[in-house]
């Protein structure tokens, strides 16, 4: 039987190799998620309001 190591493992905690938590998501990719998110909420309220995607008069 293997013995326990009596310290945690600290390069998980440091970003190392281990269990640790995922690499946080970059800021661009946030970024472009809240523009995106932006874009299509402008699009429904557009078209609820009757000004979207009208080609026809």
């Amino acid at each position: 039987m293997t013995d326990l190591p009596s310290s945690p493992d600290t390069s998980s905690a440091a970003g190392g190799p281990g269990r640790g938590s995922a690499p946080s998501t970059p800021r661009w990719v946030k970024v472009s998620g809240i523009i995106a998110g932006v874009l299509v909420l402008a699009f429904v309220v557009m078209h609820l309001a009757g000004g979207g995607m009208d080609g026809h008069h």
